[in-house]
């Protein structure tokens, strides 16, 4: 079995995705490997390993196709939020500074 596999870059994302391939026999073991980075040639990087995981993942969880999951920068910023209500806001422009010296 193929199983063949597309991974976007994390820093450049406007660039084109990795393509990735993985050859598995019929008992589990993994034949071959191939990425299009430049590590990925004789199959022994980072993106090889994440398809591999991704595939003992699913079958473990007995699902039919790839779950999504949600990384950290798919959900809002945390920081952003204030962590109590009694925290207002005001311009940059009403402040005073007042150096120590």
């Amino acid at each position: 079995m193929t199983v063949k596999a597309k991974c976007v870059r994390s820093m450049k994302q406007s660039e084109t995705p990795h393509t990735l391939s993985v050859t598995v026999d019929s008992e589990g073991l993994v034949n071959s490997g191939r990425c299009s980075c430049v590590a990925g040639v004789g199959g022994h990087c980072n993106h090889v390993f994440a398809l591999l995981y991704s595939i003992d993942h699913t079958l473990k969880l007995k699902q039919d196709s790839f779950p999504r999951s949600k990384t950290c920068t798919d959900k809002p910023a945390e920081w952003i939020k204030c962590r109590t209500d009694d925290i207002r806001s005001d311009p940059v422009k009403t402040l005073t500074l007042q150096l120590k010296l």
